[in-house]
């Protein structure tokens, strides 16, 4: 017992130690221990009063932090311009995303009406998650307001690993593999029974629309934007006209990823380098228990949570055939 018990904390203990795989140990080591079998879990209405306390605790706590009551001000102005400024710019890719895709769709994945009350109900939920977000986003956006020096660096070579540009690309592509992994086991350590009232919010929407992209609960959206405040930091050094791209598409995916209908075309394109499209993501909201993956579909296909993939049904054909 007590070897069992040492074999396992070794293991999550080295495992903690990579950042791929760090998420990964949390929820094995929740899933092999008491932890979900606990009675401690978030319940409803713990979850209902983070949804408000959330988006206030950041942007009061972003204000008392500033020592100076002018910094209050640029923080709590900051707060303001980036929550209108997000607000607007979601309701306005919500809807002309939501009318480009349907224009090309070639069938709604989901059949049925969507009941009205959804895009209200998405609407308000995305108002909460973006004033959280943007209490997170008002410190790198106060830095740069004050003109203080931030992560962006002034060109690609000060950016680079040795000065090299090309070595960059390897920045960016560990960034983006390193991202998405924690996504995924982010998503799935909120389907815990004991986390997931949390998650409860974005599964409202088992038909989702484009409005429904970016409605998650605030504890979510701090778990998912947290890395807005790596920007803050100086040494990490980033070259923002590369960045830029990535995060345009990650934005742009997630309506799609929210657009209840199947074009054929980017399901195409999509599925064949593992990104993530309507069809995929979808799924997991109807099945809710499979299809994690949020910008790529490589986690689901490598960990087997994508049953009803295309993916999975041409392996699992293909491993009968040759058995």
């Amino acid at each position: 017992s007590n070897s069992s018990s040492s074999s396992l904390f070794y293991s999550f203990i080295v495992s903690y130690s990579h950042p791929f795989f760090f998420p990964a140990s949390l929820f094995s080591f929740c899933r092999k221990t008491r932890f979900a079998s606990m009675k401690i879990r978030v319940t409803r209405s713990v979850s209902k009063v983070l949804e408000y306390a959330t988006p206030v605790a950041f942007l009061i706590g972003g204000i008392l932090a500033q020592r100076s009551e002018t910094d209050k001000w640029v923080f709590a102005k900051c707060w303001l311009d980036l929550f209108v400024w997000i607000s607007a710019v979601n309701i306005v890719l919500s809807l002309v995303s939501g009318i480009i895709f349907w224009v090309l769709r070639k069938e709604k994945i989901q059949h049925g009406k969507r009941p009205l009350m959804d895009s209200t109900l998405a609407l308000i939920e995305s108002t909460k998650a973006i004033a959280t977000i943007a209490g997170i986003g008002a410190w790198p956006w106060m830095m740069t307001v004050q003109g203080k020096e931030t992560a962006f660096a002034t060109s690609v070579e000060d950016a680079s690993p040795l000065g090299i540009p090309a070595l960059y690309v390897s920045k960016i592509v560990f960034g983006i593999f390193a991202a998405d992994a924690w996504n995924y086991w982010k998503h799935r350590i909120l389907h815990i029974p004991a986390l997931f009232p949390i998650h409860r919010v974005h599964h409202q929407f088992k038909d989702p629309n484009t409005l429904a992209g970016f409605a998650i609960h605030p504890i979510e959206a701090v778990l998912t934007f947290f890395p807005l405040l790596f920007v803050c930091q100086p040494y990490i050094k980033l070259w923002w006209p590369l960045h830029a791209p990535f995060i345009i598409f990650f934005i742009l995916l997630n309506y799609y990823l929210h657009c209840g209908v199947d074009i054929p075309f980017l399901e195409k394109v999509f599925s064949s380098v593992f990104i993530n499209t309507s069809r995929f993501h979808n799924i997991h909201h109807a099945k809710t228990v499979t299809h994690f993956g949020e910008m790529l579909t490589l986690w689901d296909h490598m960990l087997h949570t994508d049953p009803y993939s295309d993916y999975r049904l041409r392996k699992d054909a293909q491993s009968k055939r040759q058995n």
